[in-house]
């Protein structure tokens, strides 16, 4: 189980490829001010299945959402896994 850095979200420019006919405006800077919110990307790896199961979450990163977390890999992967 494992919680990773906080990402803005946004217009911000990003590396990668974007398919479409109208080119999209973008911020050039990062700042927390033009930002419409935060994703908290919280994992679990399961070594012996080699699989990953990731819950992203908007609200603050604590000991409820991390429980939560481990409740919907129970729900929808961990249990499964079992038989």
């Amino acid at each position: 189980m494992d919680t990773k850095k906080k990402e803005l979200l946004g217009t911000f420019y990003r590396n990668g490829s974007l398919y479409t006919q109208a080119a999209i405006q973008t911020n050039d800077h990062d700042f927390p001010s033009s930002a419409t919110g935060s994703v908290i990307p919280h994992g679990f790896y399961d070594l012996k299945r080699n699989t990953g199961y990731i819950t992203l979450g908007t609200s603050h990163d604590t000991s409820e959402f991390a429980c939560d977390s481990l409740f919907q890999w129970w729900v929808n992967e961990g249990y499964y896994s079992l038989s």
